[in-house]
């Protein structure tokens, strides 16, 4: 397997002088925790940020455009950082477990995204635009505040599955959009948690 090019060994390098300075702030202690990534072809594909109490992704991020998957799980970002719109190839987005509160309407954006996982964190409500990830497979929703969900929902003609909490309270129109996605193939799992 090829090795990383001088470029991208920089930006793994400088984000894990920048993961350990802030694990350093925080606790006062050196860590273990490092930067995981997955390569080929010299290119780094993955990266894994998870669990480090982030409050916000490190802007080297942005130069590895050629992404395809990011784990930012277990951190504590608050919102869907906006330097993932310079990633044009990621697929999977995993964001779960962190406290954001709302998907930015520009998430149509992600025209190649298959996998979001937004669940564990403190959602309201999906925007119209998530009709335009036209690609997604999966989206992950469980353990969020969600009671209602768009009809642009089945503009997603590829959606396999779909994971949320079931709600004594979620609207009808709700139920009657999850009853045509599984008419349409889409597996619905649901968490049968009446809040």
């Amino acid at each position: 397997m090829p090795e990383l090019d001088q470029e991208q060994k920089k930006i793994i390098s400088k984000l894990e002088e920048k993961i350990q300075h802030i694990i350093e702030e925080e606790t006062n202690y050196t860590s273990s925790k490092k930067v995981y990534f997955t390569q080929s072809e010299g290119l780094v594909l993955s990266l894994g940020l998870s669990n480090l109490n982030l409050e916000e992704l490190p802007d080297e991020i942005e130069k590895l455009i050629e992404l395809i998957a990011v784990d930012f799980s277990r951190n504590l970002l608050t919102q869907i950082p906006v330097l993932l719109l310079k990633l044009p190839k990621l697929a999977v987005l995993d964001l779960s477990y962190n406290q954001i509160t709302r998907i930015p309407n520009w998430i149509e954006k992600f025209s190649l995204l298959r996998d979001i996982r937004l669940n564990n964190n403190q959602l309201y409500t999906i925007p119209r635009t998530i009709g335009g990830c036209r690609l997604v497979r999966r989206i992950y929703l469980q353990n969020n505040q969600i009671h209602s969900l768009p009809i642009e929902l089945l503009e997603l003609k590829l959606l396999e599955e779909l994971h949320l909490d079931f709600r004594a309270l979620m609207h009808k129109t709700t139920k009657g959009i999850l009853a045509q996605l599984e008419s349409k193939g889409c597996k619905i799992n649901s968490d049968y948690n009446r809040r």
